[in-house]
């Protein structure tokens, strides 16, 4: 566990006893059931979600395209900002708000590798796995001590994950940034039933270092299954950072 974590991890003395109790396997078990069950959740090939985005003073759409276990495909628009980014299995891009591509860092795509780990549902489903699913100290959620698993999926990093006393849902992902400076966090909230799977249908996103800079997401649509598109999962190409009327290629 990172010195960051553990700075954010809480004594357990308070913890409700039923969690308090549970090996780190019980509470897998208890989130696998809670989303769904196990069975449903494997059944799941990957999806296509669209969200309303709001953050910086900005607002618009996100789209994620998903195939289990390994590919994503993320796009952010905040006119004038767009930001895409594309993980296929060991590789990751990044086409920035000025339209150039730069791939993944060595930190950014062993982060990347264990946030796909878990949005693939894979430490629910896959064989228990002490050295990739461990238990956490609790941490305090709004004045309410919460347990907590680390993840770490092969050749990726750790990332926190705090589940709901009462419900063992997950309510909160934490994960350190490249800078050290601070956590990323994720809020996870308002779940809501699709097709049998419990999903949250609103996200916050914001670093820790700096909590008034988030965003937040909310869920308008979402179907499961294999996306379609042999290019969604390609390297992205470079765009230009000036856009021109209909029909114009300059401007005097």
């Amino acid at each position: 566990m990172s010195r960051r974590i553990a700075l954010l991890c809480l004594v357990s003395w308070a913890l409700p006893c039923a969690a308090q109790e549970l090996s780190a396997q019980a509470l897998v078990d208890r989130v696998a059931e809670a989303l769904g069950g196990r069975e449903r959740l494997a059944a799941v090939s990957g999806y296509e979600m669209t969200s309303t985005a709001e953050g910086m003073g900005l607002s618009g759409t996100a789209t994620i395209w998903t195939r289990f276990p390994d590919c994503q495909r993320n796009e952010l628009s905040l006119p004038p900002l767009a930001l895409l980014s594309v993980h296929a299995g060991g590789e990751a891009w990044l086409r920035d708000h000025n339209g150039q591509v730069v791939a993944y860092t060595e930190h950014q795509l062993a982060d990347a590798i264990t946030g796909l780990y878990i949005d693939a549902f894979r430490p629910w489903i896959e064989p228990f796995d002490p050295d990739v699913i461990e238990r956490a100290e609790p941490f305090d959620v709004d004045g309410e001590l919460s347990p907590a698993l680390l993840v770490t999926a092969p050749g990726g990093l750790p990332w926190v994950l705090v589940l709901d006393p009462g419900t063992f849902l997950p309510r909160m992902q934490l994960h350190p940034d490249e800078s050290g400076i601070g956590m990323e966090v994720l809020l996870l909230r308002d779940y809501r039933e699709v097709d049998g799977i419990q999903v949250p249908h609103e996200v916050v996103g914001y670093n820790d270092a700096l909590p008034d800079n988030g965003t937040v997401y909310r869920v308008e649509s979402l179907r499961f299954g294999n996306p379609e598109g042999a290019a969604l999962f390609q390297q992205p190409v470079e765009a230009s950072d000036v856009t021109f009327p209909p029909g114009v290629t300059s401007v005097p």
